[in-house]
C-alpha cells in the first residue's frame, strides 16, 4: 500500500510521518500493575514499524548513569511510573535491520524527556533513588545512537530547514537504510501538548486549531491526534483511529501535518500511514494482522 509520497523538496518539518505516543509503552507487560495507566500501545517498536508508523516519541533513562543501560520509560514528577527492562542497546538494532531492508523508508527517532538515575532503574511504581532531569543532547545520550550506527541531528536550525531530500540524505546509514534521532518536546520539536481534550468528540476541534497554525511556526511539530488522560486509564480508542484516517482521506484537515501522532498502532496505523506516503509492503500489513491479534480482542482494533 502507498499513497502519494511528499515531494523531495518539501521541507522536513512539513513532512507527513506517522508518530505513536509514548512509544515504548508496547513493552509494558500485561500483568504489570502500571498497564492501565501508562499503556497506549500494544506493539514493540519493531511491530510497531511493520504497521506502517514512521516516527517514534521515546522517553529515555539511564540507570546508575550509565548510558550503556539506557531504558525506556513513562513518569510523572519525580520519577514516579513505569520504566522498561528493555533497553536502547538491545532494541534499537532491530530496528535498523528493518532499515536497512526498507531503505526508502526514512524512521525518525524523536527522544525526549531524558533522564538518569544513581541507582536502578525500578520496573514499577517506586521512584529510583536519585533521579534527575537530563538533556536529550548531551554527548552520552547521543553516542549511545551513533554507537549503533544511527545518524543524530541535534541542531534545530538545521532541523528547521532542511528540506526531506537533505534529511533522507543525512539520515542515509553506513550500511544502508534512514534511520535519525533528534531532540523531541523540550527541544527541537513543538509537542502542541493540550491537556484539555479528554474526549473524542474534541479531537477534530484541535486538530484544526492546531493545523491553523503549527505548519508556519518554522520547526518540526507534532499533532497529538489522540484523548488527553485524565484518569487512571489511557483512552485508547480504535474509533477515534479511524476517524483519524477519514479526515486524512477525505478532507484537508491535515494538509501541511508533520509527526502525526496516535495511540494504539493496532487501529488503522497502516492505513493512515499509506495515506501519509509511506510505502507498505503486504508482508508488513500481514505481519501488523498478525501482531496485533491480541490488541484486536480487547481494544476492537483489527482494522488497518
Amino acid at each position: 500500500m502507498r499513497g502519494i509520497a511528499p515531494p523531495a523538496e518539501i521541507l522536513f518539518r512539513n513532512a507527513p510521518l506517522l508518530m505513536t505516543h509514548d512509544s515504548a509503552t508496547g513493552y509494558v507487560g500485561d500483568l504489570d500493575p502500571l498497564k492501565e495507566p501508562t499503556k497506549t500501545q500494544w506493539l514493540s517498536l519493531l511491530g510497531q514499524l511493520e504497521c506502517g508508523v514512521r516516527a517514534f516519541d521515546l522517553r529515555l533513562v539511564a540507570a546508575y548513569e550509565d548510558f550503556r543501560q539506557l531504558h525506556y520509560h513513562h513518569t510523572g514528577a519525580g520519577g514516579w511510573g513505569w520504566k522498561s527492562d528493555q533497553m536502547v542497546s538491545d532494541t534499537v538494532p532491530s530496528l535498523i535491520d528493518w532499515s536497512r531492508a526498507h531503505p526508502d523508508e526514512l524512521v525518525v527517532l524523536v527522544v525526549s524527556h531524558c533522564a538518569a538515575t544513581k541507582g536502578p532503574v525500578t520496573v514499577g511504581a517506586l521512584a529510583p533513588i536519585g533521579w534527575k532531569d537530563i538533556s536529550c543532547t548531551q554527548d552520552d545520550v547521543v553516542e549511545a545512537f551513533q554507537n549503533l550506527g544511527v545518524k543524530v541531528q541535534t541542531s534545530c536550525d538545521v532541523l528547521n530547514t532542511w528540506t526531506l531530500d537533505q534529511a533522507l540524505e543525512f539520515a542515509t546509514m553506513d550500511k544502508g537504510g534512514k534511520m535519525l534521532m533528534i531532540p523531541g518536546e523540550g527541544g527541537c520539536v513543538e509537542p502542541n501538548y493540550n491537556d484539555q481534550i479528554t474526549s473524542i468528540g474534541q479531537v477534530e476541534g484541535y486538530v484544526d486549531d492546531t493545523m491553523a497554525k503549527a505548519p508556519s511556526i518554522g520547526r518540526p511539530f507534532q499533532v497529538q491526534s489522540l484523548i488527553q488522560q485524565e484518569g487512571l486509564s489511557v483512552p485508547v480508542s480504535a474509533e477515534l483511529n479511524k476517524d483519524v484516517y477519514e479526515w486524512v482521506t477525505t478532507s484537508d484537515l491535515y494538509d501541511g501535518v508533520n509527526f502525526l501522532e496516535i495511540n494504539l498502532a493496532c487501529a488503522y496505523a497502516t492505513s493512515i500511514s499509506s495515506a501519509l506516503g509511506a510505502n507498505i509492503t503486504s508482508e508488513s500489513a500481514n505481519s501488523c494482522i498478525q501482531l496485533c491479534e491480541t490488541a484486536c480482542k480487547k481494544k476492537g482494533a483489527c482494522e488497518q
